[in-house]
């Protein structure tokens, strides 16, 4: 039994005859830990991480999908669509968490925020998700396969999530980015993006009335100085740079980094040393997720870093031979044969590289079953006679 006037008792005499919105106000501002409805939450859109495929996360925050409804169709994917191990990868991962959660509880609550007045939201929808999107989300997991969680003695409904609220004037965007920005697997694109909405937040600007950001500093920009958000974030200059440079990266390269999580620092050479060259970073990138695919389940750690360096350096250096021969007038028929030949098989390595794993095994699907092709792949087995003759010498 509650102690006279504690805080407990309090609340089972006062709440009684009071609206469960009610009842959510006061406990906020006793800072009471409370499990809310998970019906009342949703992801932040702003949040520097997303889990959800994002044209499934904007029907979530449009009211078009309900969350479990996004989810069902988040795993329908991963299952049709095998061969994206990023999508794969995470779902894995969420199992995981999920089950974990059905036996033991939930032991570090989610935090969340009011929606602010200026948020559009599905009716009902009263919290923004600060930190613990995966924790929700896995909340959603267990509703959607009917299953309970057992805590201590206690069994009950995952339709509810411990929460705790964040306070008024509370940096929200510093709590999401410092959440994560020690983690290696949140992808580079996510990372620098929540530095920029950090910059966005400090400057007192909605960077969605906006239209879009830019990490630039033109002149007359209302934006404050990037030192503020290093401070916040108590990062160096460097690093912030290192994180922040990805942003320069071509929107098809940004695209692939997103799609198959990959870090800053695994990135960093490609970001650094080919900024204003898009078709290499394309090509570069396509290399990384091929290894990627190769080493599935290995910690590759500081030996990527340093095989993307490599790589790196030895594509400039080509491009570099590459603008001398085209300076260079070949001085004999050989010489210019054998130009052209080193000319053809770059660019048709490009070509390949460029579309990707999946990309090849598509167009290896499609040339040996359907009708059509018959002629090109005769002449691919030619090409493979003559290339091995060459070869073999």
């Amino acid at each position: 039994m509650a102690k006279k006037g504690s805080l407990s008792g309090t609340f089972s005499t006062v709440t009684d005859f009071m609206s469960p919105e009610s009842q959510a106000q006061l406990r906020e501002k006793a800072g009471v830990l409370s499990p809310l409805p998970l019906a009342s939450i949703l992801p932040d859109p702003r949040q520097p991480r997303q889990l959800l495929p994002s044209d499934l996360a904007a029907q979530v925050q449009n009211g078009a999908l309900t969350p479990a409804k996004a989810m069902a169709e988040w795993q329908a994917r991963a299952r049709k669509n095998e061969a994206d191990q990023a999508l794969k990868r995470d779902l894995d991962e969420l199992g995981r968490l999920a089950d974990s959660i059905a036996q033991h509880g939930l032991i570090n609550p989610i935090s969340v925020r009011r929606v602010p007045g200026n948020t559009p939201v599905p009716e009902g929808v009263n919290y923004l998700i600060v930190t613990g999107e995966r924790r929700y989300w896995a909340h959603v997991l267990l509703v959607l396969a009917d299953r309970k969680i057992q805590e201590g003695l206690e069994t009950r409904n995952p339709d509810t999530i411990k929460a705790t609220i964040a306070p008024e004037g509370v940096s929200i965007r510093a709590h999401q980015i410092v959440e994560n920005v020690m983690r290696e697997d949140i992808d580079a694109v996510e990372k620098a993006q929540g530095f920029l909405a950090l910059r966005h937040e400090l400057s007192g600007i909605d960077e969605a009335a906006e239209g879009g950001v830019n990490h630039g500093s033109p002149p007359g920009s209302s934006l404050v100085a990037w030192k503020q958000v290093e401070r916040a974030l108590n990062v160096s200059e460097r690093y912030r740079q290192y994180v922040t440079a990805v942003l320069n990266l071509d929107p098809r390269a940004q695209e692939i980094i997103r799609r198959h999580r990959l870090p800053e620092r695994t990135i960093r050479p490609i970001s650094q040393r080919l900024s204003k060259q898009p078709e290499l970073q394309i090509e570069a990138l396509n290399r990384v997720v091929a290894w990627q695919a190769e080493n599935t389940g290995e910690d590759q750690g500081q030996a990527v870093t340093k095989a993307v360096a490599a790589l790196v350096e030895n594509m400039l250096a080509r491009e570099e031979r590459r603008a001398v021969r085209a300076t260079a007038a070949p001085v004999s028929r050989e010489e210019r044969q054998m130009a052209v030949l080193q000319g053809k098989v770059e660019a048709m390595l490009r070509f390949l590289d460029g579309l990707g794993e999946e990309g090849r095994a598509q167009m290896a699907q499609e040339l040996h079953s359907k009708e059509g092709y018959e002629e090109t792949m005769e002449e691919l087995r030619r090409l493979q006679q003559v290339i091995g003759s060459v070869l073999q010498g």
